[in-house]
């Protein structure tokens, strides 16, 4: 039976875990979080966002909203009955406009890949 060690000490961490600069404005981060009510706010602002991206939905091309606050997605598809894809260089040049207009969005399918 090997010997079992004595004073073996053991550091686990983060990289900027014991940074104090780091972890003052990670405290102040929360702080004003807190004092604006930015979830509270960032829930209600989600109500209403949700309820108009859903209301997209009488195009025909959106074919669900998810998500949760303001961190929503939407996906669009070219027929809503079969979930068929819009084209690659369709989505291209959707996913180009919507920088351009200082909107953001992405693509998320094995089928169509993005420059």
């Amino acid at each position: 039976m090997a010997p079992t060690p004595v004073n073996v000490n053991f550091a686990h961490g983060h990289t900027y875990a014991a940074f104090p600069l780091a972890n003052a404005v990670g405290l102040e981060t929360i702080n004003i979080l807190e004092e604006e009510q930015l979830p509270q706010r960032a829930r209600k602002l989600g109500v209403y966002l949700r309820q108009r991206l859903e209301g997209l939905k009488r195009h025909g091309i959106v074919r669900e909203v998810r998500g949760r606050g303001i961190l929503l997605g939407v996906e669009i598809v070219a027929d809503r009955s079969t979930n068929k894809p819009f084209l690659p260089r369709t989505v291209s040049a959707t996913h180009s406009k919507t920088w351009l207009y200082g909107t953001a969005s992405s693509c998320a399918s094995t089928t169509i890949g993005l420059p």
